[in-house]
C-alpha cells in the first residue's frame, strides 16, 4: 500500500481538517474496541460506524478496494479456516468437511471484525499526511529514534521495491525462467543481491544525512493544538468506544 506525505487535497471533508494527534488517539480507541467483539449482535453496528465513516472520509470505493485487495486473501482464509475447523451445532456436513453454527458465527465475526479495522485504518491514511501521523506518534511518546525508523522504511521501501523489480528485469532479459523448482537458487541470488544493496543505500543516506545534521525535530511541524471541534470529535470517538467496550464485557458475563 503506498502511501502519500500528503493527505488528498482534492477532498475536504471533517477527517482531513481534523488534527493528527486527536485523530489518532481517536482511531485507536475506536480499533481497540472493535477488536473485543464477539458478538454477532455488535457486528451490525460495527459495520455500520464503519460504512457512515467511509462515506464521510469521500474516500472512493476504488481506493478502499485497492487496499483491501492483499489483506482480504489473508482474512478469507482465516475465515474458512474457523468455518471448518470449529466444534458445534452441525449444520452442513460435506464428505469430511462439516460446517457449525458456531463456525459460520465466528467466521462473519472475524472478517468483520477484521475488515471494518482495515477502514479505519485506510480512512486515517488516506485523510492525514504520513508525516502528520508519525509528529503526532511521537508528540504521543513515540521514541525519536522509532520515529525516524518508520520515516524512513516507509521512504525507502518503494525504492528497494523498484529496484528489485529492475533486477527482475535484468535476469529475465539474461534468460531467466521463473516457473521451475530450479529458479529458486536465481530468487535467492535475486533476494541476497536486494538485501546487500539496501543495506549499501541505507549506510550512504545516514552519512549523508548526519553529514548534513539530520534530526526529525527539523521536519516535523509544531503541535498545532486542539481546537473545540477536534476536542469534540475525540470525546465522540472515546464514548462510542467505551460504549462498545462496555457492552461486549457486559456480554460476556455469564448467565446474560
Amino acid at each position: 500500500m503506498e502511501i502519500s506525505a500528503k493527505a488528498d487535497s482534492k477532498s475536504n471533508t471533517i477527517f482531513h481538517q481534523w488534527e493528527a494527534e486527536s485523530k489518532l488517539i481517536s482511531f485507536i480507541l475506536l480499533m481497540f474496541s472493535f477488536a473485543m467483539i464477539r458478538n454477532i449482535e455488535l457486528v451490525i453496528i460495527m459495520i455500520l460506524v464503519s460504512a457512515v465513516m467511509f462515506f464521510v472520509s469521500g474516500i472512493s470505493y476504488s481506493c478502499l478496494l485497492n487496499r483491501w485487495k492483499t489483506p482480504a486473501v489473508l482474512v478469507l482464509l482465516m475465515g474458512l479456516m474457523v468455518l471448518f475447523f470449529s466444534e458445534g451445532q452441525i449444520l452442513i456436513t460435506a464428505g469430511s468437511l462439516t460446517i457449525t453454527r458456531e463456525g459460520l458465527l465466528g467466521m462473519i465475526i472475524l472478517i468483520s471484525r477484521v475488515m471494518s479495522i482495515l477502514t479505519l485504518i485506510v480512512i486515517l491514511f488516506e485523510t492525514t499526511p504520513f508525516l502528520d501521523i508519525i509528529t503526532a506518534m511521537h508528540n504521543l511518546g513515540l521514541p525519536k529514534i522509532l520515529a525516524d525508523m518508520t520515516l524512513f522504511t516507509v521512504r525507502y521501501i518503494f525504492t528497494l521495491n523498484w529496484q528489485l523489480k529492475q533486477m527482475k528485469k535484468a535476469i529475465i532479459l539474461r534468460g531467466f525462467i521463473g516457473n521451475k523448482i530450479s529458479s529458486w537458487k536465481e530468487y535467492a541470488i535475486l533476494i541476497g543481491g536486494i538485501l546487500v544493496r539496501s543495506f549499501e543505500q541505507s549506510d550512504r543516506v545516514y552519512k549523508a544525512l548526519a553529514i548534513r545534521g539530520y534530526s526529525f525535530e527539523q521536519i516535523r511541524s509544531a503541535p498545532a493544538g486542539w481546537d473545540s471541534r477536534d476536542k469534540t470529535m475525540c470525546y465522540s470517538f472515546a464514548v462510542l468506544a467505551l460504549l462498545i467496550s462496555s457492552i461486549q464485557v457486559y456480554l460476556n458475563i455469564p448467565g446474560v
